[in-house]
């Protein structure tokens, strides 16, 4: 695994050393080493990359026109919008599935965004 391409994550931790022959990824590389087996192209980092996200809710709620009356209001909705919310994936958490494999340094993860308001008619 190459370190040179950005900031390591804790994933790294758990990497191959003499000390930690057992460890779950191979040793970490400091740059390009040619001819050395450890960095060469490898399976190891083929995952499957099925995954399920929740991209759109939108929930609303329009009160009872009894409830309304009393206070002078025609109409009143409640309503709730959110975007990225859940994703489900067997990869780690800091990786997105829907990121570009080519030009992940430059990626912008994707941002969850919550709505909430109240459209109120007089």
């Amino acid at each position: 695994m190459s370190t040179s391409t950005g900031k390591p994550t804790s994933a790294m931790l758990d990497s191959w050393t003499p000390e930690n022959p057992g460890a779950s990824l191979p040793r970490v590389l400091f740059g390009w080493k040619q001819n050395d087996q450890a960095s060469m192209p490898s399976s190891f980092w083929v995952d499957d990359a099925s995954y399920l996200r929740l991209k759109n809710l939108q929930v609303g709620y329009t009160l009872p026109k009894a409830w309304l009356d009393r206070v002078g209001i025609k109409r009143a909705r409640l309503f709730y919008s959110g975007q990225n919310l859940l994703t489900f994936t067997g990869l780690y958490d800091w990786i997105d599935p829907e990121a570009p494999s080519t030009s992940s340094i430059y990626y912008y993860p994707q941002v969850k965004v919550n709505t909430v308001g109240l459209n109120v008619t007089f």
